[in-house]
């Protein structure tokens, strides 16, 4: 999936596509702030997958 070795297995829990992917990308960005960790990381919790399951408008 990515081209680099991380240190912590990871989990993808969601997928999605959009029309205008960088304008997503900056809404969930802002959305998110206060949750990143590092770069394109974030720790959100299992409500803020369950919301965002329901912004893509699918069940998570």
């Amino acid at each position: 999936m990515f081209g680099v070795k991380l240190p912590f297995p990871i989990e993808v829990v969601m997928t999605g596509w959009f029309e205008n992917y960088s304008e997503a990308e900056i809404r969930f960005h802002r959305q998110f702030a206060h949750k990143r960790l590092e770069g394109e990381w974030f720790d959100l919790s299992q409500t803020d997958l369950e919301g965002l399951g329901r912004q893509l408008g699918r069940a998570t």
